[in-house]
């Protein structure tokens, strides 16, 4: 029950805020942070909930709840909790109980907040969900709250930004919804048992051709999630329309990879591995095209948002090596890139608000101005380029190391990557905090509320880099089920005995 509560508290908190409003501006923030605050209090009481197998734990599950939902289609409401689902969803009340800190004064808070827990809510569905309809449910939950974030509460009040991301995230998920379909009805006509469940996706062998053509719907939906090329054209928009509805945006992202390796590997492992050639191809193009146009963009907001997506480039090449390094690495890349590029965007929030433009060529020398914030701009802006010390050089280290188990040649041309982060990284710090200093602009400092909500962020991200081992730990099981899944056929040549490379027809 655990896991039903996890939703129902943010969707109770949502309503309150909503309600809240008729009572005036003063309730709905603090609403949203007690309901944040209770779910994560009580996802971290079940934090070592696996040392009492027998009392809590579900096979391989720590927590399993499953009831009747739609019976009539074979639709139940069908919910699991593991090591990598615990991560995700801690990671979201985290960077959700951050965004509220930080959100501006608006006009209808009890509505804003309504659409922000609304869409945790939906986030935390999908890291649970294991009936795919449910999924599907959730996945659509999630998208229109933040539409209306955008066209209620964007800076510019842009329809093109809005609209954009309707269209990438509505149409590649209605491709997932017919892949979902036909899964449903190939195993139906052949078993006669109509269902939805995970475990029956899992059971069926679909044939390497039939399987691609299917899979290929969901990686749609996926690779707009997380995104990388050419799948990335509504996120740059979305970071600059609404910078700190962007830091709740940027959880969508990691959906994207949670996706591929809770539903893509599993139940399509033959048709995953003959792509594994094109994914390392999109991951090393994501990688550098993202950190090229890092580098040349001056919105620090645009610079979040296209060093987030060279570094979902590295999550791609992670998850097509299939490795237990590689994979420990992705999930940890996907927790530090998250807060590394949430931090930025709150600094561009925090500097637009102040200065009226978070433009780095036209700010310069704010360490005189403001060590703090400048302090905390460089410390994020290194942890981009991925510093020894930090979450994020753990992350990249482990997928380059994973990727040079498969091909040599695909990890030293990522591994350039590393380099081109570093130009990006080092501009913002020689733009805005250290360059030549701007005389005429005026910046008062961080307030206590900021230091806290950004100094919190510095000290997860040393944490994740000092002491990961908690992290491997709790996802160690997840990955090693994973692993444990017939190895994908690569279309690449890799040095490996005719019986490692044979296609069973019959999935255990």
């Amino acid at each position: 029950m655990i896991m039903i509560f996890l939703i129902l508290i943010i969707f109770a908190g949502a309503i309150l805020s909503l309600v809240a409003s008729k009572w005036g501006n003063s309730f709905q923030r603090y609403i949203a942070l007690i309901a944040l605050a209770v779910d994560t209090i009580l996802l971290l009481g079940s934090w070592n909930i696996s040392v009492f197998p027998s009392l809590f734990k579900h096979g391989s599950w720590m927590f399993e709840y499953q009831t009747e939902w739609i019976h009539s289609v074979g639709a139940s409401i069908h919910l699991a909790m593991d090591g990598l689902s615990f991560l995700m969803i801690l990671l979201t009340l985290i960077l959700g109980f951050i965004s509220v800190l930080a959100s501006p004064k608006t006009d209808d808070e009890g509505f804003y907040y309504f659409n922000t827990l609304l869409m945790i809510a939906g986030v935390i569905g999908i890291f649970l969900a294991l009936d795919l309809l449910l999924f599907f449910f959730f996945w659509e939950m999630m998208l229109v709250p933040i539409y209306l974030l955008m066209v209620m509460f964007g800076k510019n009040n842009d329809s093109k930004v809005s609209f954009k991301f309707l269209v990438y995230t509505q149409a590649s998920g209605l491709l997932m919804l017919l892949s979902i379909l036909c899964l449903y009805f190939i195993i139906g006509r052949n078993s006669g048992i109509y269902s939805f469940d995970y475990s029956g996706f899992l059971s069926y062998s679909y044939g390497i051709k039939t399987g691609a053509v299917i899979m290929l719907g969901f990686l749609a939906a996926f690779f707009v999630k997380l995104p990388v090329l050419p799948f990335h054209g509504w996120l740059p928009g979305s970071f600059v329309e609404a910078p700190i509805t962007a830091v709740i945006t940027g959880l969508l992202i990691k959906t994207g990879a949670y996706g591929i390796i809770r539903f893509v590997i599993p139940i399509f492992p033959d048709a995953f591995g003959l792509f594994s050639n094109t994914g390392f191809l999109i991951g090393i193009i994501t990688i550098f095209y993202g950190a090229f146009m890092a580098f040349v963009k001056d919105d620090l907001r645009l610079i979040a948002a296209y060093s987030g997506i060279s570094h979902m480039g590295f999550i791609l090449l992670g998850i097509y090596s299939f490795n237990e390094i590689a994979l420990q690495g992705v999930i940890m890349q996907m927790i530090a890139s998250a807060i590394s590029t949430s931090a930025l965007l709150l600094i561009a929030s925090s500097l637009l608000k102040r200065t009226g433009t978070c433009n780095i060529s036209q700010l310069g020398g704010l360490w005189e101005k403001s060590p703090v914030l400048s302090g905390l701009g460089m410390f994020f802006a290194f942890a981009s380029l991925g510093l020894p010390g930090l979450g994020n050089f753990i992350a990249e280290f482990l997928i380059l190391a994973g990727t040079f188990k498969v091909s040599i040649v695909t990890a030293v041309f990522a591994s350039l990557g590393l380099v081109a982060a570093a130009a990006y990284s080092l501009r913002i710090i020689q733009k805005a905090f250290v360059g030549h200093k701007n005389n005429d602009l005026v910046i008062c400092d961080f307030s206590g509320i900021e230091k806290i909500t950004l100094g919190s962020l510095v000290v997860l991200l040393l944490w994740l880099g000092l002491y990961p081992n908690p992290i491997f730990d709790r996802s160690k099981d997840t990955v090693q089920k994973i692993l444990k899944i017939e190895a994908p056929i690569r279309d690449f040549p890799v040095k490996v005995n005719k019986d490692e490379a044979s296609v069973k027809t019959d999935k255990n």
